[in-house]
Protein backbone atom coordinates (compact mmCIF):
# COMPACT_ATOMS: atom_id res chain seq x y z
CA UNK A 1 0.00 0.00 0.00
CA UNK A 2 1.12 3.65 -1.02
CA UNK A 3 0.80 5.99 1.88
CA UNK A 4 -0.50 9.95 1.31
CA UNK A 5 1.87 12.89 1.83
CA UNK A 6 -0.07 15.80 3.20
CA UNK A 7 0.44 17.84 0.21
CA UNK A 8 -0.44 16.39 -2.88
CA UNK A 9 1.14 17.40 -6.40
CA UNK A 10 1.17 14.28 -8.51
CA UNK A 11 -2.00 12.40 -7.61
CA UNK A 12 -2.80 8.79 -9.04
CA UNK A 13 -6.28 7.13 -8.37
CA UNK A 14 -7.65 3.86 -9.22
CA UNK A 15 -10.82 2.25 -8.20
CA UNK A 16 -11.62 -1.75 -8.38
CA UNK A 17 -12.13 -2.96 -11.94
CA UNK A 18 -9.63 -0.08 -13.17
CA UNK A 19 -8.34 -2.20 -16.06
CA UNK A 20 -11.60 -3.78 -17.16
CA UNK A 21 -10.87 -4.54 -21.32
CA UNK A 22 -11.04 -7.51 -23.53
CA UNK A 23 -8.67 -9.46 -20.64
CA UNK A 24 -10.52 -11.09 -17.63
CA UNK A 25 -7.54 -10.15 -15.20
CA UNK A 26 -6.39 -7.15 -13.87
CA UNK A 27 -3.49 -5.23 -14.04
CA UNK A 28 -3.98 -2.84 -11.37
CA UNK A 29 -6.99 -2.74 -8.73
CA UNK A 30 -7.83 -0.32 -5.92
CA UNK A 31 -4.77 1.77 -6.12
CA UNK A 32 -5.17 5.13 -4.16
CA UNK A 33 -1.63 7.10 -4.11
CA UNK A 34 0.15 10.54 -3.47
CA UNK A 35 3.26 11.77 -4.75
CA UNK A 36 4.94 14.69 -3.04
CA UNK A 37 7.36 17.60 -4.25
CA UNK A 38 10.92 16.35 -2.65
CA UNK A 39 10.25 12.61 -2.14
CA UNK A 40 11.67 9.72 -3.83
CA UNK A 41 9.43 6.33 -3.80
CA UNK A 42 10.49 2.84 -4.52
CA UNK A 43 7.42 0.49 -5.59
CA UNK A 44 8.59 -3.27 -5.18
CA UNK A 45 6.74 -6.27 -7.01
CA UNK A 46 7.66 -9.48 -8.83
CA UNK A 47 7.38 -9.70 -12.79
CA UNK A 48 3.85 -8.74 -13.61
CA UNK A 49 2.63 -7.34 -10.75
CA UNK A 50 1.94 -3.71 -12.28
CA UNK A 51 4.73 -1.56 -11.42
CA UNK A 52 5.84 -0.98 -15.20
CA UNK A 53 1.74 -0.16 -15.66
CA UNK A 54 1.43 2.02 -13.34
CA UNK A 55 4.88 3.82 -14.57
CA UNK A 56 3.17 3.93 -17.96
CA UNK A 57 0.04 5.53 -16.49
CA UNK A 58 1.58 8.03 -14.64
CA UNK A 59 4.23 8.58 -17.65
CA UNK A 60 0.35 9.58 -19.56
CA UNK A 61 1.88 7.00 -22.11
CA UNK A 62 -1.28 4.86 -21.41
CA UNK A 63 -5.00 5.91 -20.18
CA UNK A 64 -6.81 4.20 -17.30
CA UNK A 65 -10.35 2.60 -17.99
CA UNK A 66 -11.68 3.95 -14.66
CA UNK A 67 -10.08 6.06 -12.36
CA UNK A 68 -8.14 9.13 -12.65
CA UNK A 69 -4.87 10.80 -12.89
CA UNK A 70 -4.72 14.27 -11.57
CA UNK A 71 -1.43 16.87 -11.68
CA UNK A 72 -2.69 18.90 -8.48
CA UNK A 73 -6.04 20.07 -9.39
CA UNK A 74 -6.00 18.77 -12.75
CA UNK A 75 -7.23 16.22 -14.79
CA UNK A 76 -3.69 14.89 -16.41
CA UNK A 77 -5.41 12.10 -18.57
CA UNK A 78 -7.26 15.26 -20.30
CA UNK A 79 -4.80 17.42 -20.50
CA UNK A 80 -1.67 15.93 -22.49
CA UNK A 81 0.26 19.02 -22.50
CA UNK A 82 0.75 18.60 -18.93
CA UNK A 83 3.60 15.69 -20.02
CA UNK A 84 6.21 18.43 -20.72
CA UNK A 85 6.74 18.22 -16.83
CA UNK A 86 7.60 14.63 -17.22
CA UNK A 87 10.81 12.51 -17.56
CA UNK A 88 10.34 8.83 -18.11
CA UNK A 89 13.09 6.43 -18.17
CA UNK A 90 10.84 2.96 -19.46
CA UNK A 91 12.09 -0.61 -20.43
CA UNK A 92 12.84 0.93 -24.11
CA UNK A 93 15.33 3.73 -24.05
CA UNK A 94 13.09 6.21 -26.45
CA UNK A 95 16.39 6.77 -28.90
CA UNK A 96 16.56 6.85 -32.41
CA UNK A 97 19.19 4.02 -33.42
CA UNK A 98 21.00 6.09 -36.23
CA UNK A 99 21.62 8.73 -34.20
CA UNK A 100 24.04 9.24 -32.18
CA UNK A 101 23.72 10.51 -27.96
CA UNK A 102 24.18 14.36 -28.97
CA UNK A 103 22.18 14.19 -32.16
CA UNK A 104 19.33 12.29 -30.47
CA UNK A 105 19.45 14.70 -27.06
CA UNK A 106 19.52 17.99 -29.51
CA UNK A 107 16.29 16.14 -31.02
CA UNK A 108 14.66 16.13 -27.29
CA UNK A 109 15.88 19.52 -26.39
CA UNK A 110 14.16 21.17 -29.47
CA UNK A 111 11.09 19.44 -28.48
CA UNK A 112 11.48 21.27 -25.41
CA UNK A 113 12.71 24.75 -26.53
CA UNK A 114 15.88 24.58 -24.89
CA UNK A 115 19.30 25.89 -26.27
CA UNK A 116 21.03 22.68 -27.60
CA UNK A 117 24.63 23.28 -26.70
CA UNK A 118 23.95 24.27 -23.37
CA UNK A 119 22.06 21.59 -22.68
CA UNK A 120 24.65 19.08 -24.28
CA UNK A 121 27.20 20.13 -22.32
CA UNK A 122 25.83 19.73 -19.35
CA UNK A 123 23.94 16.18 -20.27
CA UNK A 124 27.83 15.34 -21.41
CA UNK A 125 29.32 16.15 -18.27
CA UNK A 126 26.49 14.71 -15.69
CA UNK A 127 26.29 11.13 -17.64
CA UNK A 128 29.88 11.23 -18.71
CA UNK A 129 29.01 10.58 -22.37
CA UNK A 130 32.74 9.53 -24.00
CA UNK A 131 33.68 9.31 -27.49
CA UNK A 132 31.42 6.29 -27.55
CA UNK A 133 28.45 8.85 -27.98
CA UNK A 134 29.09 9.69 -31.32
CA UNK A 135 28.69 6.90 -32.75
CA UNK A 136 25.42 5.65 -34.27
CA UNK A 137 23.15 4.53 -30.77
CA UNK A 138 22.11 1.42 -32.36
CA UNK A 139 26.40 0.09 -31.79
CA UNK A 140 25.99 1.09 -28.11
CA UNK A 141 25.93 -1.15 -24.90
CA UNK A 142 23.46 -1.91 -23.10
CA UNK A 143 24.88 0.54 -20.32
CA UNK A 144 26.15 3.44 -23.03
CA UNK A 145 22.42 2.94 -24.27
CA UNK A 146 20.81 3.66 -20.53
CA UNK A 147 23.31 6.39 -19.62
CA UNK A 148 21.66 8.09 -23.06
CA UNK A 149 17.96 7.46 -22.19
CA UNK A 150 18.60 8.95 -18.12
CA UNK A 151 19.83 11.91 -20.08
CA UNK A 152 17.11 12.26 -22.62
CA UNK A 153 14.47 11.63 -19.66
CA UNK A 154 16.08 14.36 -17.30
CA UNK A 155 17.80 17.19 -19.80
CA UNK A 156 14.51 19.45 -19.53
CA UNK A 157 14.63 19.24 -15.54
CA UNK A 158 11.22 17.10 -15.07
CA UNK A 159 8.53 17.92 -12.18
CA UNK A 160 7.47 14.26 -11.69
CA UNK A 161 10.85 11.65 -13.15
CA UNK A 162 9.58 8.28 -13.51
CA UNK A 163 12.41 5.05 -13.93
CA UNK A 164 11.74 1.91 -14.34
CA UNK A 165 14.56 -0.02 -13.78
CA UNK A 166 17.20 3.15 -13.98
CA UNK A 167 20.29 0.82 -13.23
CA UNK A 168 19.86 -1.62 -15.53
CA UNK A 169 23.07 -2.51 -17.60
CA UNK A 170 24.94 -0.01 -15.90
CA UNK A 171 28.32 -0.28 -13.89
CA UNK A 172 28.79 0.21 -9.75
CA UNK A 173 30.43 3.79 -10.99
CA UNK A 174 27.73 4.32 -13.11
CA UNK A 175 24.61 2.79 -11.71
CA UNK A 176 24.85 5.88 -8.73
CA UNK A 177 23.84 8.48 -11.25
CA UNK A 178 20.17 8.17 -11.13
CA UNK A 179 20.59 8.65 -7.43
CA UNK A 180 22.65 11.80 -7.16
CA UNK A 181 21.25 13.45 -10.05
CA UNK A 182 19.60 16.91 -8.80
CA UNK A 183 17.53 19.50 -10.58
CA UNK A 184 19.92 22.32 -11.92
CA UNK A 185 16.97 25.04 -11.50
CA UNK A 186 15.77 26.63 -7.62
CA UNK A 187 12.51 25.13 -8.12
CA UNK A 188 12.56 21.66 -6.35
CA UNK A 189 11.50 18.69 -8.68
CA UNK A 190 7.79 17.67 -8.01
CA UNK A 191 8.29 14.34 -7.95
CA UNK A 192 10.99 11.42 -8.30
CA UNK A 193 9.82 8.15 -8.88
CA UNK A 194 11.94 4.70 -8.98
CA UNK A 195 10.21 1.38 -9.97
CA UNK A 196 12.58 -1.43 -9.26
CA UNK A 197 12.49 -5.16 -7.77
CA UNK A 198 15.25 -4.38 -4.78
CA UNK A 199 15.16 -1.33 -2.69
CA UNK A 200 18.93 -2.00 -2.89
CA UNK A 201 18.54 -0.72 -6.12
CA UNK A 202 17.18 2.84 -5.02
CA UNK A 203 18.57 3.54 -1.50
CA UNK A 204 17.77 7.04 -1.03
CA UNK A 205 14.07 6.18 -1.27
CA UNK A 206 11.31 8.29 0.90
CA UNK A 207 8.79 5.56 1.28
CA UNK A 208 9.00 2.10 -0.22
CA UNK A 209 5.40 0.15 -1.73
CA UNK A 210 4.70 -3.07 -2.49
Amino acid sequence: MLHSCPVPHFESRGEPGADEGLRTDRALSGVDATFTAGTVTSVEGPNGSGKSTLLSLLALIATPTRGSIRFGNRDATKQPDLRRHIGVLAHAAMIYPDLNAYENLALFASLHDLPAGRTLDRERERFGLGAWAGRPARTYSRGQLQRVALARALLHEPLLLLLDEPSTGLDSSSSRTPRRSRPTRTRPRARSWCSSRTIKRCRNASRTAA
